[in-house]
């Protein structure tokens, strides 16, 4: 079971709503095959871990593993909520490899 530190708080139906920059504690992919999106740059730009999956042509994968940014789980619900608790469990050191590695990006071939 997934559990969220007290600072992540998670919108129940019903509930007001929560402004989007307040949530953000990890960026999750849970796509099979992905090259290296965009989005994963800005995570890396904004200090935000990536959780994604092993599939052999997800390319996601191999930024998160390269760069120490985050967790690489089997693309099912629970291994994914693994890899997420795995990461909230030492989030501090994957934010600041995200932050660290972005600065070794090539922006002008990211956009």
């Amino acid at each position: 079971m997934l559990t969220l530190p007290p600072e992540v708080p998670l919108k129940r139906s019903g509930e007001a709503t929560v402004p989007p920059v307040i949530v953000r504690a990890v960026l999750v992919l849970p796509s099979k095959r992905e090259g290296f999106p965009n989005v994963v740059a800005e995570a890396m730009a904004s200090a935000l871990p990536v959780v994604t999956t092993n599939d052999k042509t997800n390319g996601t994968a191999a930024v998160v593993r390269e760069y120490g940014i985050g967790a690489v789980g089997e693309p099912t619900p629970s291994a994914i909520a693994d890899a997420i608790q795995a990461v909230l469990q030492d989030w501090p050191e994957h934010s600041a490899r995200a932050d660290a590695a972005a600065t070794t990006l090539d922006w002008e071939s990211l956009v």
